[in-house]
């Protein structure tokens, strides 16, 4: 049973706790402006009559500071970690700004920017990032600048060298390159590996089979994206435990190459049935 429990909480559970605290901090923050706007409109003064001593008096109210502390004691570093963690960009670069002072970027703060801008698919701020650095990027920095950049050969001259593979990524850039065939055995030993990657490795292997001209791989594997992850390898070996709609979860939302390798089916088989 801790297995199983572990497996949850690492699953569905981790998404829908972080929506459920966001959720309760937006909430949180809306009720603590509506009282701010309350509590000054209580003094009788218009917004220009109103001095500093009326908003410190008015903004006294036990409830309003209580809130306002509350909030305040929250580590917003780490409600940027969660939300980038959470595929939500945005709101990373919400909390993250409350915590950078431009004066003073260390590397790891650097670096914290350079994945949000990535994520973010701002390459433009990302180069931005590497201009201002003062020491020697790391690898994972510079994986992301070539990337970003379009010079897919260096950054796969930096995954080589990188002792962790991060075999998705790599996929991603042979593809960049044009070397569907090499992204194809590479997904497909990584999908023979891991049945949990099915779904994610789809659109990247959608990609490939049209590159290749592999229009019945294309069909399988844009009809795989649409299967629930009960119904894949993966599903079927775990069916009942919570973790298995975790590709679901989070691959929900179709991805670009999805859409692109769809469009390309559906006119493949309109010209061939002419």
């Amino acid at each position: 049973t801790s297995d199983l429990m572990e497996k949850f909480v690492e699953g569905d559970s981790y998404m829908h706790v972080s929506q459920a605290l966001f959720n309760i901090l937006d909430h949180t923050n809306s009720w603590l402006q509506a009282k701010y706007s309350n509590l000054l409109a209580a003094t009788g003064k218009s917004e220009g009559q109103l001095r500093v001593d009326d908003i410190q008096k008015a903004t006294r109210d036990k409830h309003y500071s209580a809130v306002k502390t509350f909030l305040e004691r929250i580590c917003k570093e780490s409600l940027a970690n969660l939300s980038f963690n959470c595929g939500s960009y945005h709101r990373a670069a919400f909390y993250l700004d409350k915590t950078l002072s431009v004066d003073t970027l260390t590397d790891t703060q650097l670096n914290a920017l350079q994945k949000l801008h990535a994520g973010l698919e701002e390459p433009d701020l990302v180069v931005g990032v590497a201009a201002v650095r003062t020491s020697e990027p790391s690898l994972e920095s510079q994986i992301m600048y070539n990337t970003a950049i379009g010079n897919f050969q260096d950054a796969l001259c930096c995954f080589e060298r990188q002792g962790e593979v991060d075999s998705i990524n790599i996929i991603k850039c042979y593809l960049s390159i044009d070397q569907p065939g090499i992204a194809a055995r590479l997904a497909a030993g990584l999908s023979q590996r891991d049945k949990w990657l099915k779904k994610e490795l789809a659109p990247l292997q959608a990609e490939a089979a049209w590159q290749l001209g592999e229009w019945q791989q294309l069909e399988e594997f844009t009809n795989l994206w649409q299967l629930p992850v009960e119904n894949t390898e993966a599903g079927a070996a775990d069916k009942n435990s919570s973790s298995s709609n975790l590709s679901a979860a989070v691959f929900s939302g179709e991805s670009w190459e999805m859409g692109l390798s769809k469009a390309i089916l559906y006119a493949y088989k309109a010209d061939r049935d002419k």
